[in-house]
């Protein structure tokens, strides 16, 4: 995408920009008028067929990023009691959900761990056992950031984090692009951040929605345990067998690092011995972790407690003014804004509409070639929209309703869903947002995750 032209402060978007913005806006105002617009057709209301315009528009904005992510939620929000679809009760009620709350006590802490520098140190720590070897290097990198779900459950503050120190310990050892080992660390990365997202229920906040659409739709369920225990173990089969193919395609151009060993040693004494607010973040992360393990956070605010002990005076570690910046409120605007037009597919009937006509085209198939469907086809939506809240918010409720009419376990074939929204994307380039000062530039967390790769 062409930079935007800037002028002093100020920042214009560029004709591309402008061309990006009238034809997404187009297209999605005529999709909305269309279905406002057309005659109700037999078996369906006009309430139905006002919520399906509300999510086609929704997902031509999020497909084409037209408007920023959270600017179209807001836009779903109000659309939707608006065009008397749901009353503005309901289209504003996921705003205050539990699931919301722990979001915000997620950031909080993540916020925290990366204040007291404990993020650096651990992964400094990691990386020093690669000895200087470059192929044990790269796996503790792919280790490290699968590992970091726990510490730091967001993956563009997982993928900056390993990112950042990477680049240093390659600037110092005067290694630039191109690079096959380059190539590999900053491909694998940010792959490695949204797999592994799925492999804990707080691992981002698109996996919390889903646990909440699971309860909501099907009154099932997920602990943290059994999220863990079910998904772990395909997150991390993943990236390990990401390992060989990235050696396989991208063959290091050497065996040992020059003198690595000696740079991660001069970070750490720069680090210094442990300090009080890193001790501080490590008590309490225990204690979370503990009560994430005993799943009584499911119904104890756990997270939220622990961002209360980080920002009281004494045992905190930083005021709310600095927390605040922390918190994603675009991700929570998001967030509510999902769990609104879902709601409004369910409560209008949409869902059931389209599930019955996916049964007239699917409902012959076995189990396993369903959920070769499903995975197939959340694929390619994900390609085309960058936003992973949106592609689970438009297709996990098809899902769920589409696999109790076919006779299958909802539960299994919705997670095949939710696993597959974070196995297909593009690392696009985002020129707008370019730094020159690293190989890559992040998009702000409100869409998916996106890397400039300088090295590829």
């Amino acid at each position: 995408m062409q930079p935007a032209q800037e002028t002093g402060n100020l920042k214009y978007p560029s004709k591309r920009d402008n061309k990006t913005f009238f034809v997404g806006i187009s297209l999605a105002m005529s999709a909305l008028v269309m279905c406002l617009a057309v005659p109700v057709p037999p078996g369906w209301s006009a309430a139905e067929l006002r919520a399906l315009g509300v999510l086609v528009f929704a997902l031509v904005l999020w497909a084409t990023e037209a408007l920023e992510s959270t600017v179209t939620g807001l836009a779903v929000l109000i659309a939707l009691p608006v065009l008397k679809i749901i009353p503005y009760a309901d289209s504003i009620a996921g705003m205050g959900t539990p699931i919301i709350w722990r979001l915000v006590g997620i950031f909080v802490f993540t916020g925290a761990v990366q204040k007291s520098g404990l993020d650096k140190r651990i992964s400094y720590q990691v990386l020093r056992l690669a000895r200087g070897n470059v192929k044990t290097f790269f796996f503790l990198v792919l280790m490290t950031s699968f590992l970091f779900i726990f510490l730091v459950p967001a993956a563009m503050g997982r993928t900056v984090l390993i990112s950042t120190m990477v680049l240093g310990l390659l600037s110092s050892m005067n290694i630039k692009p191109p690079s096959n080992l380059g190539k590999s660390i900053f491909l694998a990365l940010p792959m490695v951040s949204l797999i592994s997202s799925t492999s804990v229920i707080v691992g981002a906040s698109t996996e919390i929605y889903a646990a909440g659409l699971f309860q909501t739709v099907l009154g099932f369920e997920w602990t943290y345990m059994s999220w863990l225990i079910t998904n772990l173990p395909i997150g991390l089969i993943t990236i390990i067998l990401m390992y060989p193919i990235f050696l396989r395609l991208f063959p290091p151009e050497m065996t040992n690092f020059p003198g690595g060993q000696e740079f991660l040693k001069g970070a750490l004494r720069g680090l210094g011995p442990l300090t009080i607010d890193e001790k501080k973040v490590l008590v309490t992360f225990s204690v979370l972790l503990v009560l994430w393990l005993a799943d009584v956070s499911d119904f104890f605010p756990a997270e939220l407690l622990a961002a209360v002990i980080l920002m009281v005076p004494g045992p905190g570690v930083f005021t709310w003014k600095e927390a605040s910046q922390h918190i994603n409120w675009g991700t929570l605007i998001l967030f509510g804004s999902g769990l609104a037009l879902a709601k409004a597919m369910l409560m209008t009937g949409v869902v059931d509409h389209i599930s019955r006509l996916l049964m007239q085209v699917l409902g012959g198939l076995s189990p396993i070639a369903l959920a070769a469907v499903v995975f197939f086809l959340t694929t390619v939506v994900r390609l085309g929209m960058s936003n992973m809240m949106g592609v689970v918010a438009t297709l996990l409720p098809l899902v769920l309703a589409f696999a109790g009419k076919a006779g299958v376990n909802p539960v299994w074939l919705g997670m095949i869903c939710v696993i597959a929204s974070a196995s297909g994307f593009f690392c696009r380039p985002n020129r707008r947002e370019q730094s020159t000062h690293m190989p890559m530039a992040t998009t702000p967390p409100k869409t998916c995750l996106r890397l400039e790769f300088g090295w590829c």
